[in-house]
């Protein structure tokens, strides 16, 4: 597979942290050190994703090895590959948000169980089912999720996806782009909910596109930014790199909203090589 290309989380303006990032007494000396170090990487600050799951220790390491085996070269070479994009969100008085401590610990659960379900089933649609069967039973019955899993065979040449009612991804395939819907309903909103698998061919040259949907719904007073937008962005220039269609994608949205964008935004990117 190729080189995919990430954006998320990215926002309009310059923004305070919605969850304060942890003191050096709150994270530990090592934690803390890594922060620093990756800071002075970059030429900046600690990265605040560093300071605050540090917060967490566990889970903090366990995504540290996670992100550390993909960054150097960001290169996913197994014929298997697995193309994961997800949103956790909480209904509060009638508001849904997505911010927090706990939801984010929620989405983070969610991700390590996948990673084990999809090695065991390798389906999406049966790793899908079997997450959303453990994590209902938390009884959190004020959050969900919704989340895209695409599995490439790079060997039979095709894609299989199984979508937990997030935003249409979208394929680059035989000189057009077409939807990948959902196939299922919201996780955790039914422990007995059903999904399904879509098989589809993917040839040399193909892309695949999911997003938050931060994207979709940036706004210019009543009207969204919305799919068919975002479709059309693509089209313009479908053979562009995964990074350059990724950024026009987030410009669009900007250049279309009437307001900084106040919702995360999360774009990945991949093409068939």
């Amino acid at each position: 597979m190729g080189r995919p290309c990430l954006y998320g989380p990215r926002v309009g303006a310059e923004q305070t942290p919605r969850i304060a990032p942890g003191s050096r007494r709150q994270i530990g000396l090592l934690n803390a050190g890594i922060g620093r170090l990756s800071g002075l990487a970059t030429g900046g600050r600690p990265p605040h994703i560093f300071t605050t799951l540090a917060r967490h220790r566990k889970l903090f390491r366990r995504w540290l090895w996670f992100a550390g085996a993909l960054m150097p070269r960001g290169r996913l070479p197994r014929e298997d590959t697995e193309l994961v994009i997800g949103d956790e969100n909480q209904i509060r008085e009638f508001t849904l948000t997505g911010h927090g401590i706990e939801p984010s610990i929620t989405a983070f659960q969610a991700k390590y169980l996948l990673r084990v379900f999809l090695r065991q089933f390798r389906d999406p649609a049966q790793a899908i089912e079997e997450l959303n069967s453990q994590m209902s039973a938390l009884e959190r019955a004020e959050e969900f999720i919704s989340l895209c899993v695409i599995v490439f065979d790079t060997e039979a040449g095709t894609l299989r996806y199984a979508s937990a009612g997030h935003p249409a991804a979208w394929l680059w395939h035989e000189r057009d782009v077409r939807p990948l819907r959902s196939t299922g309903p919201l996780l955790m909103l039914d422990p007995a909910g059903e999904f399904h698998s879509r098989e589809i061919p993917l040839d040399v040259g193909d892309l695949v596109v999911l997003y938050t949907d931060g994207l979709s719904e940036a706004r210019d007073g009543d009207h969204l930014f919305g799919e068919e937008r975002i479709a059309n962005t693509l089209r313009r220039d479908p053979g562009a790199d995964p990074g350059v269609l990724a950024k026009a994608l987030l410009e669009a949205a900007r250049d279309f909203a009437s307001s900084p964008l106040s919702d995360d935004i999360a774009i990945l990117a991949l093409r068939r090589t």
